[in-house]
């Protein structure tokens, strides 16, 4: 927590929580190929895809995929995807700053902007962006 108060930039924050992030899911991480595919295609499209779409895709039931998801990962498929989702809107903030609420709401995969706003823990995207300093603690 020191680390990510005292960094001086988004990136230099993102980074930090990244690395706790990754360091908690190695201690977690039980060899489980089915949940390596499902992780690397929920990354690859930066969590935007449904719990269904990621169960088809390794041809597990979504059930069968929950279960063996908490069990390596500490998560569900759900909250992992909502969580990089998230990190990905995160990482582009710049790209995303002149964007009406509208165009925002759909180009980060929300389905509509109540969904964006509860992401957001609260905070209106408008407020979200204008922060000069957005700690990850006070989110």
């Amino acid at each position: 927590m020191e680390q990510v108060r005292s960094a001086t930039s988004h990136q230099e924050r993102l980074h930090f929580v990244e690395h706790v992030l990754l360091a908690r899911l190695e201690e977690y991480r039980r060899h489980d190929t089915v949940v390596d595919a499902a992780i690397k295609l929920c990354r690859t499209r930066r969590g935007r895809l449904t719990v269904k779409e990621l169960s088809d895709s390794v041809q597990l039931s979504k059930k069968q995929l929950e279960r063996r998801f908490l069990a390596s990962v500490g998560t569900t498929p759900k909250t992992f995807c909502r969580v990089s989702r998230f990190l990905d809107v995160c990482h582009h903030l710049q790209t995303y700053r002149n964007r009406t609420l509208t165009e925002l709401t759909h180009e980060c995969g929300y389905f509509d902007q109540a969904h964006f706003i509860k992401e957001f823990s609260g905070f209106t995207p408008k407020q979200f962006f204008d922060r000069n300093n957005v700690a990850f603690a006070d989110l």
